[in-house]
């Protein structure tokens, strides 16, 4: 007796390893193949050498943050670098108290001369702007943050994923005010009396523009920058509303909590709030043969 139920259990896990066999036969015959269609866009890309790079990447960061830069660097950067040839520099500002820096080896990193700290922001990102766009070669930029695994397989696929010029493309946010809570890292207490409603914007883990609209809200927005202390609201927001141009909010960007598994990253362009390892988590995931 013994004998036929060991018997019963071997035959019953080479069923369960067959099954497994042919279900993940099944993944790979049906799963969109993302590297071919990497190939097929690369070639698109590349084909007229010496033309301008259609993306410039620019992140967000913070001096101290080497660990989450290295990740990026080691995954979509790379990805988008080797197949495009789209460059990512990494925006950082100055801070005596953080002297970790990775610039001696990477060309990659943008220092401004601007101290770190929430409520400077604004004036970092505007002097990044000044510089890429007096030192690079681009068509559209792509402004995330240092914590947003960057997919971009979804704009790719879309036909009219780029905005058009005088037009701000991202996760378009409405009604929104100043931090009236003094432990939030962006409180302002000058800013919260005021209680004012900001104009319509798009959420700072993730927006598009044409280089000629960032042209225009980088040097023509006659906006004080003392106006919020919303990198992300004043540029996309009330520079953006006072040169007249467009907020497109698309769906690829939006930014809402979500569980971190294939089917679910594969939809969006930005994943958000993640740490050095989450990122190289994500680059796994979407490296996973599976068919949603």
């Amino acid at each position: 007796m013994a004998l036929g139920k060991l018997h019963a259990t071997g035959c019953l896990v080479a069923v369960a390893i067959i099954a497994l066999v042919l279900l993940n036969l099944y993944f790979l015959s049906s799963q969109k193949d993302y590297d071919v269609f990497f190939e097929t866009q690369e070639t698109i890309s590349r084909g007229a050498r010496g033309a301008v790079p259609k993306y410039l990447i620019l992140v967000l960061s913070k001096r101290g943050n080497v660990e989450r830069r290295q990740a990026i660097r080691e995954t979509w950067a790379r990805e988008y670098l080797q197949n495009f040839g789209w460059k990512t520099r990494f925006v950082v500002g100055t801070d005596t108290r953080e002297q970790n820096l990775d610039e001696e080896r990477f060309e990659d990193v943008l220092e401004v001369s601007v101290p770190e700290g929430y409520l400077s922001l604004t004036e970092k990102l505007q002097k990044a702007f000044e510089t890429i766009l007096q030192n690079e070669r681009f068509q559209y930029v792509i402004k995330v943050d240092d914590d947003v695994y960057l997919n971009l397989r979804p704009l790719l696929e879309a036909s009219d994923s780029d905005p058009p010029d005088g037009s701000v493309l991202g996760h378009a946010i409405f009604g929104s005010v100043a931090s009236s809570d003094p432990v939030d890292k962006y409180f302002s207490e000058a800013h919260a009396s005021q209680k004012l409603e900001f104009p319509a914007f798009a959420s700072g883990t993730g927006y598009l523009m044409s280089r000629k609209t960032l042209a225009a809200i980088t040097r023509k927005c006659t906006v004080p920058r003392s106006k919020t202390q919303y990198e992300d609201v004043y540029f996309t927001g009330y520079c953006r509303n006072a040169l007249g141009f467009h907020l497109v909010d698309d769906k690829h960007f939006g930014f809402q909590r979500r569980l971190v598994l294939p089917c679910n990253v594969r939809q969006f362009a930005v994943v958000h709030n993640l740490t050095a390892g989450n990122l190289r988590y994500v680059h796994e995931m979407l490296e996973l043969k599976m068919s949603c």
